[in-house]
């Protein structure tokens, strides 16, 4: 996502104004300058991080001491549960056993820096401008992503019910089937059973599965269903056709009209490129997962209940409502003839429910 400013001549003149050498009025464009930076970049935030589709955003006033009141997430019927989070930014993910009552939690500071030559403010300012929103709002939403993302790959990982694995290995090495998908539907449904009799649970936001992400490679065997057979056997029986079973004509056509599949059993896709062999998302779940995996060449498919708020992303806002907050950088001296800004975010990710993640490795 890029950023674009309007070019109109108040703004130019305020970056000017920035750029002065007087360093009073230096100053005081530069304040006004960071009062409209903060929004801009929460915007981008908001609209273009991924994990904003498994987290919950929510929000507490900058000074509180938040908390979340775990009774009203979790089912009555359970005794603890097991909270993941971080105690610092780029931190190890570790796991409590909590009581369903008041959870404090721990926030960090995501932060990111730019600066420039007062001349470059002074000459073709609002342009360089804009390049430095574009870097600092990338740098915080890089952040933000693999904070939250270690949080969830790393419940996942460890995340195990009634003694049931969260995560199932695909039938074949190396391939995705809709036989796999299915396996997987099968393992949340028993996962989402009732806590006193293990029987059917009677709760409605229980539905199991209702999103994968995965790799553009898996999306490749997704569409690969417009042209090749189904088998749900692997080894020479799958390849030989004798046990072939096609996919019916409107699934093909949906897959192929879209150029992939929107989604599959009610299940909706999503392509993320970290999760590809030896991407960053993978490298991540290697260090959590126990059982047989290599970043280099597997690849895990992440299934997520949306219908249940299991992962929750506490972030500060301001009186505004804004979660950003920019200041003029105030670190350069008059020689160093510099002028910069200095944005921060003040958030956590918590996973207060495992039971929300599952996942198929391929």
């Amino acid at each position: 996502m890029k950023i674009k400013l309007e070019k109109n001549q108040e703004q130019v003149e305020l970056i000017k104004l920035a750029g002065s050498k007087n360093r009073a009025t230096s100053d005081a464009a530069m304040e006004i300058i960071a009062g409209f930076i903060s929004p801009i970049i929460q915007t981008v935030i908001d609209k273009a991080a991924l994990s904003n589709s498994i987290f919950t955003p929510l929000t507490y006033d900058q000074d509180e001491n938040p908390s979340i009141p775990l009774d009203l997430y979790i089912d009555k019927n359970v005794d603890y549960v097991r909270v993941w989070s971080q105690s610092i930014a780029g931190g190890l993910p570790t796991n409590q056993l909590q009581g369903l009552q008041e959870l404090k939690f721990t926030t960090y500071e995501l932060d990111s820096a730019v600066s420039m030559l007062k001349q470059f403010a002074r000459v073709a300012g609002l342009e360089n401008l804009a390049r430095a929103l574009n870097r600092m709002s990338q740098e915080i939403l890089v952040k933000t992503e693999t904070n939250a993302f270690t949080v969830a790959l790393a419940a996942l990982g460890g995340a195990s019910t009634g003694g049931l694995s969260h995560t199932i290995a695909a039938t074949t090495p190396g391939l995705f089937q809709l036989h796999d998908l299915n396996k997987l539907l099968t393992r949340v449904r028993k996962l989402n059973s009732a806590t006193i009799d293990g029987g059917t649970s009677t709760a409605l936001t229980s539905k199991g599965l209702t999103d994968i992400f995965v790799s553009p490679e898996v999306l490749e065997d997704i569409r690969s269903f417009v042209y090749q057979p189904l088998n749900t056997r692997s080894g020479a029986v799958a390849t030989s056709g004798a046990t072939s079973v096609a996919l019916s004509d409107t699934m093909r056509d949906k897959i192929y009209n879209a150029a992939g599949a929107s989604e599959l059993f009610g299940v909706a896709v999503h392509e993320v490129l970290e999760l590809s062999p030896a991407g960053n998302y993978n490298v991540i779940f290697d260090n959590f997962w126990n059982g047989a995996f290599t970043a280099g060449t597997s690849q895990l498919v992440l299934g997520v209940d949306l219908t249940r708020e299991g992962c929750l992303a506490p972030v500060e806002v301001d009186e505004n409502g804004v979660s950003i907050t920019t200041f003029p950088d105030d670190q350069f001296s008059q020689r160093a003839g510099k002028i910069g800004f200095y944005s921060k975010r003040v958030s956590s990710a918590l996973v207060i429910d495992d039971r929300v993640l599952s996942g198929i490795i391929v």
